[in-house]
């Protein structure tokens, strides 16, 4: 038998962050595509609305998240101590999003979550509990894998919720 030799290199994280950066910024091109090509009579119905302003949020979010590491380190962080500080701004804006939702998406009659938002709704659950194991170390110490991980699942829920956007406008409304 012949031997194998696995080549392995060290990936930057800031490399991916650039890129997270960048689909975040087509992530939101690609919803205001959807705003001009999908708007009927001048409004939206209040859930699609709702699942609009999501999917704003979460990719400018994305894009926020992606580029602090960036921008501290510019500023001469590094390490663990990066990571750490890296992850209060996802942690407290990620929060503050979720309450402010989930008070918007009560105040809508007869509101029940499709799946896609309740997929959503975990993918943002998870992204948050990263964001805090990386800032307080534990149960691993912080560094830049844990807050791709996340950044990517705030990405991914923008993209979920953008799916079931466009998904709902051309299969139409099952409750019609």
């Amino acid at each position: 038998m012949g031997r194998f030799a696995i080549r392995t290199t060290r990936l930057d994280p800031f490399s991916f962050l650039e890129t997270t950066t960048e689909v975040s910024v087509a992530v939101t091109g690609f919803l205001a595509l959807f705003l001009v090509l999908a708007r009927r009579d001048g409004s939206f119905e209040p859930f699609v609305a709702l699942g609009i302003r999501v999917v704003l949020l979460s990719s400018v979010a994305s894009l926020l998240y992606a580029a602090t590491p960036l921008l501290l380190a510019g500023l001469g962080l590094e390490g663990e101590r990066l990571w750490r500080i890296a992850a209060v701004v996802p942690l407290l804006s990620g929060v503050v999003l979720t309450v402010a939702v989930r008070r918007i998406s009560r105040r809508l009659p007869g509101f029940q979550p499709p799946t896609y938002v309740q997929v959503a709704r975990l993918m943002n659950g998870a992204a948050i509990l990263l964001f805090v194991f990386n800032l307080l170390g534990w149960p691993w110490s912080p560094y830049a894998g844990v807050h791709l991980l996340g950044v990517w699942l705030v990405l991914g829920l923008s993209a979920v919720n953008f799916v079931g956007l466009v998904l709902q406008r051309v299969l139409g409304d099952p409750a019609d």
